[in-house]
């Protein structure tokens, strides 16, 4: 085989791995379909802001029907990075919420949270 079909095959191997993550069995399991694109936060770097821009990925699993893939940056419905939760929470404990929120651009809820 070439070089593009080996790459291609570990390509096709690496995203079966990925799917199995999807699933939470740690079994691969068929692609089903990209939801739209979600803005993540993430800690602003010199005051400007930075964002992760992912579509996830849905697969249809045998027992559990389908399910969206759980990203290792961020839980659930929620747009900050586990980071910059942790981040903000650090210097929540030095700073009220509203200082905080103004210090770095976002909203005291995204503090509170």
């Amino acid at each position: 085989m070439g070089r593009r079909q080996d790459r291609d095959r570990d390509s096709d191997q690496a995203a079966s791995q990925r799917s199995s993550d999807l699933l939470g069995l740690r079994q691969a399991g068929p692609g089903y379909d990209r939801l739209a694109q979600r803005r993540f936060e993430f800690v602003p770097l010199w005051q400007i802001a930075v964002y992760f821009v992912y579509a996830m990925r849905r697969v249809d699993c045998p027992t559990c029907g389908v399910k969206v893939e759980k990203i290792p940056w961020c839980d659930g419905k929620n747009q900050l990075t586990t980071t910059y939760r942790w981040f903000l929470t650090g210097w929540a404990k030095r700073l009220s919420w509203k200082g905080v929120a103004d210090a770095f651009d976002t909203t005291w809820q995204n503090v509170f949270r």
